[in-house]
């Protein structure tokens, strides 16, 4: 009787970890303008946390920052904010990062 109250534990625990996951995945992916932020969601469902790892590995470098336009986060590199379309000039960007 331990051994599965033990199992359904951890199975409740790992699932809880699973769902945290993607969703955390399915938020950066989309902040960071990644196309099909959804299939980015379903690798840790499939491969586990190989597919943690596979994110982590693939996903754009750089400092997040509020988009000036539309205050939805953005990855600062980005030349256009993935959320209002907003086209962001170098020296544009420059300011941007200067005041967040």
């Amino acid at each position: 009787m331990e051994t599965l109250a033990l199992s359904i534990f951890l199975l409740l625990a790992y699932l809880i970890f699973l769902n945290s996951t993607m969703l955390w995945i399915g938020r950066d992916a989309n902040v960071r303008g990644m196309g099909g932020s959804l299939l980015w969601m379903l690798a840790p469902f499939f491969l586990g946390p190989l597919g943690l790892a596979l994110y982590l590995t693939l996903r754009p470098r750089g400092p997040v920052r509020p988009c000036p336009q539309c205050t939805h986060d953005r990855l600062e590199l980005q030349p256009d904010c993935p959320h209002c379309g907003a086209h962001f000039t170098g020296a544009e960007q420059a300011l941007a990062s200067a005041a967040g």
